[in-house]
């Protein structure tokens, strides 16, 4: 009815429908990617919807072009002033763009980034030229040789050089940040913003590994009630697409719920939910992505004790042993092969480490290597400061601790173990680590990019003797 009544209405109407859904995705495209680590966000945001839109508006005119068949002349008369438009629009955003992402001109050859930028702008460079020669071709009337064969041939190298460019723009999303944003702020490049300001909220943090990837899930306040729920994925590459991300939680009574979380940056996914039960809850982080499926499942115990006092106990301890001995185990996916390494350690500098047939001596800032049992042994200088343990050791390693929580209680060799959890948002890496009654540690935890490790200490403050190879 609306249609019979108001022809001339409803193309209108659904025109502009269409423009703002439009206007929606590239906005929600830019702000998943660069342009929201970039500063000031609101203008970077604006440049780079303007740029990826005027960039699909040259494209369009192009293809509309060449599909024109032999009325391309009138095709390119037509599109051609919306093209020009667009390549000003490309090449005054595509300035700003850079502008935002590099801190200084040299990143341009000494940077990945710069140089795929660089690649960028030659192929636009090259689409403007080819773009100029068919206009001057048209201008001419190409009296020398057939219309079609004079303009197709440019617009078709046109058309590949914005494949071209299309190309280096999906490579340049693929990198974790752009050279601008690792320079303002180096140690939280790959992760959610929230998660570098957690200090002195109360969360908790714990994370687990899927295939190639590390995921962090963190609770805010770690209460029952509602809370707000953040997903950081560490091991992301161009082209993964992560999508449709969702947490199931199981309550302490078996009741499941599903929140769907939103992207709220590169790797990071947002939500809130209500975890209303006092209790042990399951949960479980499930994504798409185009390697396949991410899923990992968690406990987390609701409400969280604050775990700092624990951890300083356990700091102190470690802090005073005299010896002891630490089996490795590290993987960079979850599923795939492990490297497994032997340590001994005295205090107060010397380690040995055996790895396969390797073995490594150190003692202070000398070092020995042998590559088996049968070969020479080979004295080196331990580079930069002399080698020290225990001091400063497990107190570096342990730095800079957030959401320091108690997420459960273990028995580990024979000793009540308090397992306590924490996120290191520096590195970034996530931490669990079994405090005994007598505060050692005797297993630890590290889940980070590519580095998924597994300690096992014995022999604590055991007799252990360490000397240079006779």
């Amino acid at each position: 009815m609306v249609s019979e009544a108001c022809p001339d209405a409803a193309l209108p109407f659904g025109r502009a429908v269409s423009i703002l859904l439009v206007a929606g995705a590239i906005l929600a495209e830019v702000a998943s990617g660069h342009a929201s680590l970039s500063t000031p966000a609101p203008l970077a945001l604006a440049s780079f919807a303007i740029h990826l839109a005027a960039a699909g508006v040259w494209t369009f005119a192009i293809c509309a072009a060449l599909l024109a068949g032999r009325r391309m002349g009138e095709s390119l008369a037509a599109f051609t002033p919306w093209a020009v438009a667009a390549a000003a629009a490309i090449a005054l955003t595509g300035a700003l763009n850079a502008w935002l992402s590099l801190a200084s001109p040299s990143q341009l050859i000494d940077s990945g980034y710069g140089v795929t930028l660089v690649a960028k702008t030659a192929a636009f460079a090259a689409m403007a030229g080819l773009g100029a020669t068919h206009w001057l071709r048209r201008r001419a009337a190409a009296r020398k040789q057939p219309e079609s064969t004079a303009l197709r041939t440019p617009a078709r190298g046109e058309l590949v050089a914005a494949v071209l460019a299309l190309a280096l723009a999906s490579l340049l999303a693929g990198f974790p940040n752009p050279p601008r944003a690792q320079g303002s702020a180096p140690a939280f490049a790959t992760i959610d913003a929230v998660l570098a300001r957690l200090a002195g909220r109360p969360a908790a943090s714990v994370a687990e590994a899927s295939g190639p990837f590390v995921v962090g899930l963190t609770i805010l306040p770690p209460r029952p009630g509602r809370v707000e729920m953040r997903v950081q994925v560490l091991g992301l590459e161009a082209g993964d697409g992560p999508r449709d991300a969702k947490m199931v939680a199981v309550s302490p009574r078996g009741v499941a719920s599903t929140t769907d979380l939103a992207a709220c940056g590169l790797g990071c996914f947002a939500g809130t939910g209500s975890l209303a039960e006092t209790g042990r809850w399951a949960l479980g982080v499930r994504i798409a992505t185009n390697r396949g499926a991410i899923t990992v499942d968690m406990a987390l115990p609701l409400p969280t004790a604050d775990g700092m006092s624990v951890l300083r106990t356990a700091q102190a301890a470690m802090g005073r042993l005299r010896s002891a001995r630490l089996h490795e185990t590290l993987g960079s996916q979850a599923g795939g092969p492990r490297i497994t390494s032997d340590y001994a350690f005295t205090a107060p500098d010397a380690m040995r480490v055996e790895v396969g047939e390797t073995s490594r001596i150190i003692i202070g800032s000398s070092e020995w290597q042998r590559s088996s049992a049968q070969a020479a042994w080979e004295e080196t200088t331990w580079p930069g400061t002399p080698f020290a343990w225990p001091a400063a050791y497990f107190s570096a390693l342990w730095g800079q601790p957030v959401a320091v929580r108690v997420v459960g209680q273990e028995v580990v060799d024979g000793h009540p173990s308090t397992i306590v959890a924490f996120l290191r948002a520096d590195i970034p890496a996530w931490f669990r680590l079994w405090v005994g009654d007598d505060g050692l540690v005797r297993r630890q935890e590290m889940r980070a990019e590519a580095h998924l490790m597994d300690h096992t200490l014995t022999d604590l403050n055991a007799p252990i003797t360490i000397t240079p190879p006779g």
